[in-house]
């Protein structure tokens, strides 16, 4: 990450959007009190872990309809969970020069999936609509293919349970986005 990108972040902290884990309250019950002021949390694994708040913050970001990115270097695997509120990221993910500017468009309302789109940039959409292509190509799709499927036209809104691959090449053609490999 840039010493711009770090600056920027400082400056959050600042305007009290962005917490440092030193400012944390130490007490579990003041901890969950103190994150009802914010809608998305952002915590290293191993803090989690060393405080036994890992299963503490999984349930109340749950029950409290709060968006969590837990990040780690020992993630090999970022993953998306509990219907889009929950996200798994490893820490090289996470810490890029881009990080910041997520933070101020999620501050400002700018951002519809947070999760997705920290995940996947701006091509989040064009993301989600080939690997819902992918999926269904699929001939005899299992229960949990189904869910999948459901999940990825929720995020996309599309109301369509059975979506044809022409139908979603169409809607990837329109995204404005390219992604470059």
């Amino acid at each position: 990450m840039s010493q711009a990108a770090i600056n920027e972040l400082y400056s959050l902290c600042e305007t009290g959007y962005l917490i440092l884990k030193s400012d944390l309250p130490s007490e579990r019950g003041e901890l969950t009190l103190f994150f009802d002021n914010f809608s998305l949390l952002i915590l290293h694994r191993s803090y989690l872990s060393d405080n036994g708040l890992l299963n503490v913050i999984e349930e109340y970001s749950k029950n409290n309809n709060k968006f969590l990115i837990i990040f780690s270097g020992g993630v090999s695997q970022n993953l998306i969970l509990n219907n889009r509120m929950r996200l798994n990221i490893n820490s090289a993910n996470l810490y890029t020069s881009s990080f910041p500017s997520f933070i101020r468009s999620y501050i400002n309302g700018d951002i519809d999936e947070p999760l997705l789109q920290l995940l996947y940039g701006d091509n989040w959409k064009k993301v989600l609509l080939i690997n819902l292509r992918n999926l269904c190509w699929i001939p005899d799709p299992s229960k949990s293919v189904k869910k999948l499927k459901g999940s990825y036209s929720r995020a996309l809104g599309i109301a369509q349970d059975n979506i044809s691959v022409e139908q979603i090449n169409k809607l990837i053609d329109k995204e404005k986005n390219v992604i470059e490999i």
